[in-house]
C-alpha cells in the first residue's frame, strides 16, 4: 500500500490486484480502515490507467466497486465455496443414506 504509486509507475505493469486481507486486518476486510484504504486505492491506480482489479465477498461489495470502476473482480471466497459445496453434499448424502 505504501508502495502503490511506485508499483504503478513501472513500466509495462499490465494490472494490479489489491488483496484486502493484506490491509492488516486479516479476514475483517470490512474494517473501515480497509474499506478506506481500498476505495483510494482503486482510484490511485485508476489515476496510472491500470487495470485494477480485487475481491469482493457480497454482492453490496462487489456493487461499491463496481460505481468506483473496478476493471476486474473475483466474487466470493474459495474457502466459502469449498464450505458451502462440502455442506451440500454432506446434507445431499445424508438423506439418501438414512
Amino acid at each position: 500500500m505504501d508502495n502503490l504509486d511506485e508499483i504503478c509507475s513501472v513500466d509495462g505493469i499490465g494490472a494490479v490486484f489489491l488483496g484486502p486481507v493484506d490491509m492488516g486486518h486479516g479476514l475483517n476486510i470490512f474494517h473501515p480502515e480497509v474499506m478506506t484504504a481500498m476505495d483510494n486505492m482503486i482510484k490511485r491506480v485508476k489515476s496510472f490507467g491500470i487495470p485494477v482489479g480485487t475481491i469482493a465477498v457480497t454482492p453490496d461489495q462487489a456493487k461499491h466497486y463496481k460505481e468506483l470502476g473496478i476493471t476486474f473482480l473475483a466474487l466470493g471466497a474459495d474457502t466459502s465455496l469449498l464450505s458451502a459445496g462440502a455442506d451440500k453434499l454432506h446434507n445431499d448424502y445424508s438423506e439418501a443414506l438414512k
